[in-house]
């Protein structure tokens, strides 16, 4: 059995590079995207399994993303990320993509396990 396609939203490329490295190395297979307008389009391209999305983007931010992502493929799971806004900030913004459909949160920086934790969490979370 193959494991599944990850696709990572984020405006910062080294956060995508490093989040796909780490993912890789779990043994994932992982694509990227630098905003909401390209992820959507990608997800329209491909069948993904699992998003990984930054909440806090230029054109189309994470929010907006992880709706058009949950009403274009509802089965696709959703890891809402954040950390370029103050404690307080990131933990309303993670809230809210959690009200909206999110599986798992993770704040930034991470390190590998909580990446991996957050991945396994959204997989396996019960809807």
């Amino acid at each position: 059995m193959s494991l599944p396609l990850v696709l990572v939203v984020d405006d910062e490329a080294a956060c995508r590079l490093i989040a796909c490295e780490m993912l890789a190395d779990a043994g994932f297979v992982c694509l990227e995207a630098s905003d909401g307008v390209e992820a959507t389009r990608v997800a329209c391209q491909t069948q993904l399994r699992l998003a990984v999305v930054d909440l806090l983007m230029p054109n189309k931010d994470g929010i907006e993303t992880i709706m058009d992502l949950r009403r274009r493929s509802p089965e696709t799971r959703l890891v809402a990320m954040s950390g370029g806004a103050g404690k307080l900030e990131a933990h309303h913004l993670l809230h809210t993509a959690r009200a909206l459909g999110a599986d798992a949160v993770l704040f930034k920086p991470f390190r590998p396990a909580e990446l991996l934790q957050a991945v396994h969490a959204a997989l396996t979370a019960v809807r």
